[in-house]
């Protein structure tokens, strides 16, 4: 039998909901992710549209941020992406599937900044998208989302796919899209295939290394 002293939520229910609230923000003093998880919680707790804000304005937060993220600082953001994904799949997506959609896709987006500026040798934030990804494919399903937005939506994600983020989108969005969508989205890969890719001018090339074959190149379009 557990100790009445164990940490488990049966034991901590016996402390009443004021003692564990005055707990929650002494535990939740100097830690960001800790506050964030309460907000969230206190913002799903009054609607699925409310929680949606707050997850929507910590995204944008994410992607917008230019901090480096390396070993020792990876841990808080995987756990900041998690409980993000949690509110999206528990809180909203339940009572507003569409909106659990936008939310999702609003999520995979955030991937391209945040590698840009992310040491994720351990594969661990990738999985995080990964996992984002196949819930996707469940939410949209259940959102009933129009097969011509949904094959437009893949196609514009397949075309960001430079982190691998969305590794295995068409199998996971295939029940969703069924037979209309997949063929709205064979079409649209087809036209894709076959537009040339645009190379600027030489001006607007950047020597970035210098090799035995060479010095290598990167382009910005429009400088």
């Amino acid at each position: 039998m557990a100790s009445k002293t164990t940490l488990n939520a049966k034991n901590l229910e016996t402390l009443g909901a004021a003692r564990l609230a005055n707990l929650l923000i002494e535990i939740s003093t100097g830690s960001a992710v800790a506050k964030r998880r309460l907000r969230l919680e206190l913002a799903g707790a009054q609607s699925p549209k409310e929680a949606g804000r707050e997850v929507a304005k910590r995204l944008t937060s994410i992607a917008r941020a230019r901090s480096f993220v390396n070993w020792k600082n990876r841990k808080p953001l995987v756990t900041d992406l998690e409980s993000q994904l949690r509110a999206i799949k528990e809180q909203i997506a339940p009572g507003d599937p569409a909106e659990g959609v936008a939310l999702l896709w609003r999520f995979m987006q955030v991937a391209t900044p945040l590698f840009e500026r992310c040491d994720d040798s351990s594969g661990i934030v990738i999985g995080v998208f990964h996992d984002a990804c196949a819930l996707l494919g469940e939410i949209a399903l259940a959102a009933r989302t129009p097969p011509e937005a949904l094959a437009d939506a893949a196609i514009d994600a397949l075309r960001d796919n430079a982190f691998g983020q969305y590794d295995g989108l068409i199998a996971v969005l295939t029940p969703a899209l069924g037979a209309e969508g997949l063929e709205l989205l064979k079409q649209r890969v087809e036209i894709l295939a076959a537009t040339p890719v645009p190379v600027p001018p030489k001006s607007e090339w950047e020597a970035v290394g210098y090799g035995s074959g060479g010095a290598t190149y990167v382009s910005h379009p429009g400088r």
